[in-house]
């Protein structure tokens, strides 16, 4: 027997996108399957983000990898989810305990932004405004960040006269 995308598998063997009620708990809402008893319990964050240097939306090249990291401002484990943004970019982490977190989204090669998001169950729009190019590590800092650093600790004060000796680290 095949799974189907959505539901349960398929009798036929063939993949469908209809979908099967497979317990006595579970719902489709909104295009998601929430399975099981917690299914009205759980919060559902429904993210946008802006990419700079992109064309228009909606264009393929809005269609990137993310990293959002969510920390509980109370006690809790921290989860990261791992979508990919649609040619608009919208995002959805889903099956989320509600409650207040720090949320941070970062795509590998811009900055992130963070914002603190309150989650109630069901679904929460939240917009985290435009990803900032200029990470090119994937360190979370500017590419020129560390030159602009170094160049502040070899530079000669006003006081001093001629060449002077390097700092040792």
């Amino acid at each position: 027997m095949k799974s189907t995308a959505r539901g349960k598998p398929s009798e036929t063997g063939i993949d469908s996108n209809t979908w099967e009620p497979d317990g006595a708990n579970d719902e489709f809402v909104g295009g998601r399957h929430r399975k099981g008893a917690l299914a009205g319990s759980l919060a559902f964050m429904l993210g946008s983000v802006a990419l700079q240097g992109r064309p228009v939306p909606p264009h393929p090249r809005w269609s990137v990898p993310l990293r959002v990291g969510l920390m509980p401002q109370s006690a809790g484990p921290a989860v990261v989810c791992t979508p990919t943004a649609d040619q608009s970019g919208n995002f959805s982490c889903p099956n989320l305990l509600p409650g207040v977190y720090t949320v941070c989204v970062k795509h590998s090669h811009t900055l992130q932004n963070c914002q603190s998001v309150t989650l109630a169950a069901g679904d929460n729009l939240v917009n985290f405004g435009t990803l900032r190019e200029g990470d090119a590590n994937d360190d979370n800092m500017p590419a020129g960040a560390w030159s602009w650093w170094t160049s502040r600790c070899w530079r000669p004060t006003s006081a001093s006269v001629g060449p002077q000796p390097r700092q040792r680290w």
